[in-house]
């Protein structure tokens, strides 16, 4: 689900677009290693500062700051494995298992569509999203950048598309009361399966 690019909306400097000045000498740091409080202190930096209006011309243009293209080499260096996404042809599976399947996916309005959405992946793409992705402090939308366009999904627009409705209650809440992070089990009630498989496609 690809969202709506925001890069050529403005009328004055297009977000993303390079300062009118030389090149500075790039400064890059290898988070491999860092630990996960620095790299939580990193992804919870004010939007302004994850996605500035001009782009950070000591960045490789795919980026718009050094620190998501270091973010972007340490996902591609480390030990993290990145799995294809497969397509589901429910019918060709359904004569496999000599079951028809596809009425055990119509508990969620759009799911049989989103599993069997075609499309082309794009293995780059997956590192590059979790590198640059900044997620508003409310959910209210994530905004990311792929090959060097940024892109907003609002909480609101996803929802219209996998059918789902907006609902007070918050899985954090549930599960660890009002516990900041850390987040450890501190004996709040699990979920029920109902309440958690559309999660599990959103």
């Amino acid at each position: 689900m690809q969202g709506q690019s925001t890069s050529s909306t403005r009328s004055t400097l297009a977000r993303g677009t390079p300062a009118p000045h030389a090149a500075p000498a790039r400064i890059h740091k290898d988070y491999t290693q860092a630990p996960t409080r620095e790299i939580q202190e990193l992804r919870f930096a004010p939007f302004p500062t994850w996605f500035p209006v001009a782009r950070d011309l000591r960045a490789n243009a795919r980026f718009y700051t050094v620190v998501q293209e270091d973010m972007y080499k340490a996902f591609v260096h480390s030990e993290t494995q990145f799995r294809e996404h497969r397509v589901l042809d429910l019918e060709v599976l359904g004569n496999v298992v000599g079951v028809d399947i596809r009425q055990y996916f119509t508990y969620l309005i759009g799911l049989p569509s989103l599993l069997a959405l075609p499309g082309t992946y794009v293995e780059e793409w997956v590192p590059e999203f979790n590198a640059s992705v900044w997620v508003a402090p409310d959910h209210s939308y994530i905004h990311y950048a792929l090959a060097g366009t940024d892109y907003r999904v609002t909480a609101q627009w996803a929802r219209e598309v996998l059918g789902l409705t907006a609902s007070a209650n918050r899985i954090h809440e549930l599960c660890y009361g009002n516990f900041e992070p850390p987040r450890r089990p501190h004996g709040g009630a699990l979920p029920m399966v109902d309440f958690m498989a559309p999660i599990g496609y959103s």
